[in-house]
């Protein structure tokens, strides 16, 4: 809850506006707010802002288990028993994740909503699914690919938008196995990538281009597998809550046009 009234009476648009511009902040408006209201709040018992662990076996799970005060950790564990607002914060929201924590208390409201069904269908729908099978021969060239997916940012000036991809490979029978992870945030300056998961080297194979404010994903041909597949997913890692962009193909099979990856 906020006190408009005395905020707008110490703060402008302008100022806060300002603020933002200083610096990358990690979490942008809650940093903005902290710094702003520093010994100025008024601290409401816990339960009324249960934080949800997201899914099972989560880092903020172990968290909240291992390195809190027994004191903070104690109390949290009781406001879980009997919560007054429960906040699923993440990206491991109920409506798209029916097993998520304390899924079941978002449920028994939503079931007296008008959009109980279209929530009920939308957490079943599977993960969108990016398939690339190979079809042509890079006739030995070594570095041969092509620009396989766009990854769109949120157009937001200021945010950094984190992606985190699942990579699987296809086998002659197009068997899939998954074989890394990647992690990619970008804003208007920086992209970076770091595979929190490679069994078999399979960095190697991709190319992360930043044009503008939209990334290629570039897919290398390899004559170990027969193709790819790339699952966007939702991830918390340490501690931190993705909100994923858009992603685009840009081609679905490899043709003649292959062209050298861009080291």
């Amino acid at each position: 809850m906020l006190n408009l009234q005395a905020i707008r009476k110490d703060f402008t648009t302008e100022k806060f506006i300002n603020l933002v511009q200083k610096r990358n902040w990690i979490y942008m408006d809650q940093d903005i707010l902290n710094l702003c209201f520093k010994n100025k709040v008024f601290y409401l018992p816990e339960s009324w802002n249960v934080i949800t662990l997201m899914e099972k076996n989560s880092v903020r799970g172990q968290i909240i288990q291992e390195r809190l005060p027994y004191q903070i950790s104690d109390s949290y564990n009781k406001s879980r028993k009997t919560p007054n607002i429960v906040h699923y914060a993440g990206s491991y929201k109920p409506w798209y994740y029916k097993e998520s924590d304390m899924a079941e208390i978002f449920w028994q409201y939503a079931q007296n909503t008008s959009y109980y069904t279209e929530l009920l269908l939308e957490a079943s729908s599977p993960s969108k699914e990016f398939k690339l099978i190979f079809t042509s021969d890079a006739n030995g060239r070594e570095n041969a690919g092509l620009p396989f997916l766009k990854l769109i940012p949120e157009k937001n000036t200021f945010a950094t938008t984190y992606f985190v991809l699942d990579v699987l490979v296809l086998d002659a029978n197009l068997d899939q196995t998954k074989v890394g992870t990647v992690l990619i945030s970008v804003n208007k300056d920086v992209l970076q990538s770091r595979w929190l998961q490679d069994d078999r080297g399979i960095w190697s194979n991709f190319q992360f281009r930043k044009l503008r404010l939209d990334v290629e994903v570039w897919a290398k041909h390899n004559g170990q597998w027969n193709g790819y597949v790339i699952v966007p997913k939702a991830y918390d890692y340490e501690t931190r809550s993705f909100s994923l962009g858009k992603i685009e193909t840009i081609k679905e099979n490899f043709t003649s046009e292959l062209q050298d990856m861009p080291y």
